[in-house]
């Protein structure tokens, strides 16, 4: 199924470099025009020294561990 029909659109790093921010931002404005929208931006995309980040400290205990996983 096309992400068009869900309603997304994921912009993928050739395209931007293909047609700039700028053409990234025409290409929104087209489709979305004055209405509200739900921007996403991975973190994946900014670089990891500019990021904060929560360090761990100390061993990681598997057995004391909740995930969403066990927890649901």
């Amino acid at each position: 199924m096309s992400t068009w029909v869900v309603g997304f659109h994921p912009i993928e790093a050739h395209e931007i470099d293909e047609i700039g921010v700028e053409g990234v931002v025409k290409g929104i404005l087209d489709v979305v025009g004055n209405n509200p929208v739900y921007l996403w931006i991975d973190i994946d995309v900014l670089d990891p020294r500019l990021v904060l980040r929560n360090p761990e400290v100390g061993p990681r205990a598997s057995s004391n561990d909740t995930s969403m996983g066990s927890a649901a």
